[in-house]
């Protein structure tokens, strides 16, 4: 006291109010705003609307053992089977490719389908119920026949590993994009009409500046058209591309969306897998590649669309910046992008899920 040249008297207080009452009290809004900010206040209302399960239901019903590549709920029809049943469709690392019953309750093992890819599967679709759509380490993109199990045309457009595929059907004419690692998106026509071979007809190509990570056909809410979806390793974008067979553009750049706007680092994430919300077409769940833990957004859609209603953007129209160009404009117009971008993630959730840079 004597250094900071304070009077003897510094510290103390004559006000009768301090008491361990007050202290306690101020200790108990103390430890409330820690639990706040961990985990919130009056939860109790807001829960899963449906339990979780308790016990996880452990699938054994697979041949042999061998690393799983990719799983896919798949509505197929059989000749096993009368009409269309969901199976849970698996790729291993053997080249071998299974069907287990998704509506039994000890999810048998109905069909395996081996020998018909020079690699293994990392991608399957299901096209008309009887079609499947797979796509290889090579890749090679196979159309397989359930009913036969043979091959019925096959493609190998791509350098390097095929790792997704992404369909858009009308009527009879199905629109399908691949993604691979040669950093590429191929688009095919298929046809399926009756007494015919369907084949895989290419009329488009995309390359991107990076690998691709998923990709996914959305409706446009405006006139309906297919709007193609794609993420890219090493980037926090969703990247939307209008596809018109009709027109000679074909692949158009729309726009894109951030999901990291406020982000000071370079990368904060890849997003790596992306599904649409099946009650509300305009809100995505996207899983990222954070490390050490996988999150989830839940986002709204964001589409670069002249004339979308007002009814598909709750979070307002984002607003037009009219002021005399200066040096700090364009700033200030990134900082309304952003703070729009910011306002379309809804939920961003820690899984705690453990991953790595390979995982």
């Amino acid at each position: 006291m004597r250094e900071a040249v304070l009077p003897p008297d510094v510290g103390t207080s004559t006000d009768d109010q301090v008491t361990i009452e007050s202290i306690l009290q101020e200790k108990k809004n103390f430890d409330r705003s820690i639990n706040f900010e961990k985990f919130g206040i009056d939860n109790e209302h807001r829960g899963w609307t449906e339990p979780a399960p308790v016990k996880p239901i452990t699938i054994d019903s697979l041949p042999n053992r061998s690393n799983i590549l990719s799983i896919n709920v798949l509505n197929v029809s059989l000749s096993t089977a009368s009409g269309v049943r969901p199976y849970i469709a698996v790729t291993t690392a053997n080249r071998q490719f299974h069907l287990i019953n998704a509506g039994a309750p000890d999810f048998e093992l109905v069909k395996s389908y081996s020998g018909f890819q020079d690699s293994p599967s990392l991608d399957v679709i299901a096209i008309d119920s009887r079609y499947l759509l797979v796509a290889a380490m090579s890749g090679k993109l196979t159309l397989l026949d359930v009913m036969t199990g043979a091959s019925v045309d096959q493609r190998q457009d791509h350098t390097k590993y095929l790792v997704k595929l992404a369909a858009w059907t009308e009527g009879n004419s199905t629109m399908i994009a691949s993604a691979g690692w040669d950093a590429k998106i191929i688009f095919y026509r298929l046809d399926i009409a009756e007494n015919t071979t369907p084949r895989l007809l290419p009329f488009a190509d995309l390359v991107l500046p990076s690998i691709p990570e998923t990709i996914l056909f959305l409706r446009s809410p405006e006139n309906a058209n297919p709007i193609l979806l794609v993420t890219r390793r090493d980037s926090t974008f969703l990247h939307y591309y209008s596809v018109d067979t009709s027109e000679a553009a074909g692949v158009v750049l729309l726009g894109q969306q951030n999901l990291a706007p406020h982000s000071n680092a370079w990368i904060a994430f890849t997003p790596a897998d992306v599904q649409v919300c099946p009650t509300n077409p305009q809100i995505l769940a996207v899983a990222t590649s954070s490390t050490p833990h996988m999150k989830v957004l839940i986002v709204k859609l964001l589409l670069p669309l002249p004339h979308l209603p007002s009814s598909m953007r709750d979070i307002g129209p984002e607003p037009d910046i009219v002021e005399p160009s200066t040096q700090s404009s364009p700033g200030r117009a990134d900082l309304v992008v952003a703070d729009h971008e910011e306002r379309a993630i809804l939920v961003n959730a820690n899984t705690l899920a453990p991953q790595t840079a390979c995982t």
